[in-house]
């Protein structure tokens, strides 16, 4: 059936984990020895949560969301794992 009109209010989640073999980023290049890489981790795991608030009107919906990402060091000498968060806009219209 048709989604109904009107506004709604949802929370939703997500928990990664990924294995890294080689990070180019940290650990350079591949072709010569760079004295300013770093040893990354070999396990990395992230969880992201927020908020969205959405309407849907006759033919087209609309949302604003926020998220909150943390995620656990990714090298070895890392003081403290990264965070950050995001707001989403989105709108869209259906054929």
């Amino acid at each position: 059936g048709t989604p109904a009109r009107g506004w709604s209010f949802y929370g939703f989640g997500q928990l990664l984990g990924r294995a890294v073999e080689y990070n180019h980023f940290l650990e350079g290049s591949d072709f010569r020895d760079d004295p300013h890489t770093v040893a990354a981790e070999p396990f990395v795991a992230e969880m992201t949560f927020g908020v969205a608030l959405a309407y849907r009107g006759n033919g087209w919906a609309a949302a604003l969301n926020y998220a909150q990402t943390f995620m656990t060091e990714e090298f070895k000498a890392q003081d403290a794992g990264n965070d950050f968060a995001t707001v989403g806009v989105s709108v869209s219209r259906g054929f």
